[in-house]
């Protein structure tokens, strides 16, 4: 059976702005955790709240590059709830005059955060981008076309640490690596108001397939508030506290989703095998009663013997192709040949074309554009090869 590996996309609030390209600076930012309980994983809800009373009357530290969270310098962890059940997800560190709703995050001086869902692809459809690939090619023509300039761009080290950390908790059937990007980029739109976007790019390699995605983050603000608003949005996507019930509920969810789909695949390649059994006891009692027939008939006459041994022949190799439909039916495999040697090759079913390189080992695709040569990701000579049929 084909693993159906599940793409895992970070659970956080919902965040916005703008999209407006350009390459910039090598500026990093690395954020310092302003309190040592913002780190840690919390137990329970109440002892959360607890907590939260407390830290909104300490002050935040400053971040690497200088400047203060807040300008009041004090910061709370916000509730991150499901819209559709109440449930709640996880805690955020924002600057306490900041609110959460449905629409985004708002606060004053014209603050106004939002998140746009993820891009999901799969490796066949779409080739693996980079955050920076894909400032340069998804967002900044709708950046030109709306007069607005990228003026700096700069990897965001921590929000990759969070979505690696946080995608590790999650359940996941089959073996794969994982690779995480995240990009700021300062924008200045026609009237001269900055505004700043964050991508973050996951990247899911299977080892037969792959997938990946990509979500924004945008924000709008005064001018004078712009790089202390920027820094903290860095800050509190960094430091989300996941709450590790709704952790664990997803967790048995998965497994349980994964556990009846290897049932059904189970019960499915058991009833195959019986419908196989039957269809083979069948033939062989068919065919021994052929062949004795025949043979009794070429005991009577050579002639008739001779067109008989023929006709069980044909009969036989009508049976054997028969037989192979059948193990392919079973097996969900395919026939296909090497039109270079002719060598015929059992592969798995389901795809429009097959490759294969001098090890025997293959992948099959149905992007009928799709070369080999021009995937960075295989190494070797690949050569297409062709369905026998049956």
């Amino acid at each position: 059976m084909k693993t159906n590996t599940k793409i895992i996309i970070p659970v956080l609030a919902g965040l916005i702005g703008i999209l407006l390209l350009a390459r910039g600076s090598n500026e990093t930012y690395n954020i310092d955790v302003p309190m040592e309980n913002y780190t840690q994983e919390y137990q329970n809800q109440n002892e959360y709240d607890n907590s939260n009373q407390e830290n909104q009357n300490r002050p935040m530290k400053k971040l690497a590059n200088g400047g203060p969270a807040r300008e009041n310098g004090k910061v709370e962890m916000k509730k991150i709830v499901n819209p559709k059940t109440g449930d709640l997800m996880a805690y955020i560190p924002l600057p306490a005059n900041w609110s959460i709703s449905n629409a985004g995050i708002t606060g004053p001086n014209g603050i106004i955060i939002k998140e746009y869902g993820a891009k999901m692809f799969d490796n066949a459809q779409r080739r693996p981008l980079s955050a920076q690939q894909i400032l340069n090619q998804d967002l900044a023509p709708s950046i030109q076309q709306a007069g607005g300039k990228i003026v700096n761009t700069f990897p965001i080290p921590a929000i990759m640490k969070y979505d690696q950390n946080y995608s590790s908790k999650l359940y996941s059937s089959g073996d794969m690596q994982k690779t995480f990007d995240a990009l700021g980029v300062d924008i200045v739109d026609p009237n001269g108001k900055p505004n700043f976007i964050i991508i973050r790019q996951g990247h899911y390699n299977y080892g037969y397939g792959g997938s990946w995605y990509y979500m924004t983050h945008t924000l709008e603000c005064q001018s004078s508030v712009y790089d202390e608003a920027k820094q903290a949005l860095i800050f509190g996507i960094s430091n989300v506290q996941s709450n590790p019930d709704q952790i664990a509920a997803y967790n048995r969810n998965e497994v349980m989703k994964s556990e009846q789909s290897w049932a059904a695949h189970n019960t499915k390649m058991r009833n195959n095998q019986a419908s196989f059994d039957a269809r083979n006891r069948a033939y062989t009692a068919s065919s021994n009663a052929a062949l004795d027939a025949s043979m009794d008939a070429w005991r009577t006459n050579n002639e008739i013997s001779d067109m008989s041994q023929a006709t069980w022949r044909n009969a036989n190799a009508s049976s054997d192709r028969m037989q192979d439909m059948e193990v392919n039916g079973i097996h969900e495999w395919e026939n296909v040949y090497d039109p270079g040697n002719n060598t015929s090759y059992k592969v798995d079913s389901g795809y429009d074309r097959y490759f294969m390189n001098g090890q025997g080992e293959y992948f099959g695709t149905n992007d009928q554009f799709y070369h080999p040569g021009q995937d960075v990701n295989l190494n070797g000579t690949w050569n297409e090869v062709k369905r026998r049929g049956n």
